[in-house]
């Protein structure tokens, strides 16, 4: 069995919702987003693009795509980043992780953040799943 997520980007409006479940569930440190929506129209965020009355602008929820075929892993040099074969999901083991960013570079949906600094919370005590993951400094992170 393999997990999938389908999105109908014919109904995403970029509420930015998606990401936001996915910051709290997993207990991320402020500025720290795995998912994040582009937005497909003019330079900045919900903005369109073309002169009016022909307007276009669509949004485009990205995260990390758990690839059958990860760039990401085949260039972790300590093996910090797999691939699931029974589930398809790309797994990151920061208790493995050297930081060296190498994960950042391959992956071409831009779906890795690097904790520059010990992380900071909004509150103060932990939400979402009683096992989302411990956030340190100096280590790769990616949508689990």
């Amino acid at each position: 069995m393999h997990y999938g997520m389908a999105i109908d980007l014919q109904l995403c409006f970029g509420c930015t919702e998606c990401a936001v479940a996915c910051k709290s569930n997993n207990n991320l440190p402020n500025k720290m987003w795995w998912n994040r929506v582009l937005t497909d129209g003019g330079d900045h965020p919900d903005t369109a693009k073309g002169t009016y009355p022909k307007l276009t602008m669509a949004h485009y929820p990205i995260s990390c795509q758990h690839c059958a075929n990860p760039a990401c892993v085949k260039v972790c040099p300590v093996g910090a980043t797999w691939r699931d074969e029974k589930t398809g999901i790309v797994v990151q083991d920061t208790d493995k992780c050297i930081g060296c960013r190498m994960c950042m570079g391959a992956c071409p949906y831009s779906a890795r953040v690097f904790n520059w600094e010990e992380p900071a919370y909004a509150v103060d005590f932990p939400l979402g799943d009683a096992d989302a993951p411990k956030h340190v400094a100096g280590v790769v992170e990616k949508c689990t």
